[in-house]
């Protein structure tokens, strides 16, 4: 009982920050997310035994590419910088291997660029709008909570053990359900955009949430842990926490984009 109330007063102490920085402004929104994405990439390292510390001055030239604070060619410049940083040292280092580009490479497509992607979701109306990734927010929470119960009460099928013995189809069906309702209503109180729209943007969030819970299940297990850290008392890491919305990010962004 002691272990649910620490997990339940972390997970609304966790919840309430998303929510009230993304909600204040851009620049609440960008601070608690530069911050968080910088924790992850320290977690993600360690998964993966990349100690090189170069990747964070690439995380964070990119991440500030993304904003809206900078003119188009110091966006370029630095992109090209941190595209650059990695090939130099390992022409002029002869402790940078192979390993420590392609670590580089994963690093940036699985944290860095998708934190510079979420960044861009509040303005895909043009100027700062919260409303579409708190609602992002939402649906993940709605899907991983009621997977959680559905699968606890009635589920008996596995979605893919190997990677992730606790998760059941039945519990998937019963998150993506879940979340098409949270979907409806949030059309109803917010028609920025349309009923199909949100529908579509609840089955993408759904659907990739549980991908990125079973490939950092995937990362965690090749690195034989339980969780990528322990800071955040009865939930482990914020990579833990932050996973479903890593791959989510990018395909909320492209759909964004398309419609």
């Amino acid at each position: 009982m002691k272990e649910f109330f620490t997990r339940a007063i972390f997970g609304l102490i966790y919840a309430a920050t998303l929510l009230s920085s993304t909600y204040y402004s851009k620049h609440t929104f960008y601070v608690v997310f530069f911050i968080i994405m910088l924790l992850c990439l320290k977690e993600f390292s360690k998964l993966i035994k990349f100690s090189k510390k170069w990747i964070f001055v690439i995380a964070i030239l990119l991440f500030f590419s993304f904003t809206d604070y900078l003119p188009g060619y110091i966006i370029y410049t630095f992109t090209i910088i941190s595209v650059v940083i990695p090939f130099v040292n390992y022409f002029i280092n002869e402790k940078i291997s192979k390993e420590d580009i392609s670590n580089f490479f994963l690093s940036t497509i699985y944290i860095i660029l998708p934190f510079g992607l979420l960044l861009r979701i509040p303005f895909s109306h043009g100027s700062y709008d919260a409303t579409i990734i708190i609602a992002v927010f939402i649906f993940i929470w709605t899907n991983d909570s009621f997977a959680y119960i559905v699968g606890k009460s009635i589920g008996k099928h596995k979605l893919i053990e190997r990677i992730s013995p606790n998760k059941t189809i039945e519990g998937f069906i019963g998150g993506i359900v879940a979340t098409n309702i949270m979907a409806y209503i949030i059309s109803i109180y917010y028609p920025n955009l349309n009923m199909l729209h949100w529908f579509i943007l609840a089955n993408i969030t759904g659907l990739f949430a549980v991908m990125g819970d079973l490939v950092e299940s995937k990362f965690k297990r090749l690195a034989n842990v339980k969780d990528s850290a322990n800071v955040i008392p009865g939930h482990g890491g914020f990579l833990d926490r932050l996973d479903s919305l890593i791959l989510v990010a990018p395909f909320v962004y492209l759909f964004l984009q398309l419609v």
